[in-house]
């Protein structure tokens, strides 16, 4: 079902690549074209997550990959194993737990 949003309609949400190894948060309009918002914004778009898998597991393979403090990145993979989290909820533990507390528009390195 789509969404309208400034008159628009939109058809979902997810995670785009630039072909160059950067990852982007948006939305896609029927029409084709493409939004690119902060995580914030993502997260709180009332609309499918229309991601594929395989970019969920580029993203959070980068932002482990970023992060230069071991003890976290344990913490973090214990989290993970004993709680089987969503994409989102994984993305929130890294902004509660500092790792980062926006991916702006600019993207993040994949």
């Amino acid at each position: 079902m789509d969404t309208n949003y400034d008159n628009v309609l939109i058809s979902g949400k997810k995670i785009y690549t630039d072909g160059k190894g950067k990852l982007f948060f948006g939305y896609e309009r029927t029409d084709n074209s493409v939004v690119i918002v902060d995580y914030k914004t993502w997260v709180d778009l009332d609309m499918k997550d229309i991601s594929n898998e395989h970019m969920k597991g580029r993203l959070m393979d980068s932002i482990l990959a970023r992060h230069s403090q071991l003890r976290d990145k344990v913490e973090y993979n214990i989290w993970y194993k004993t709680t089987n989290p969503t994409f989102v909820d994984s993305m929130n533990w890294f902004i509660k737990n500092s790792w980062f507390t926006n991916i702006t528009r600019a993207g993040i390195k994949g």
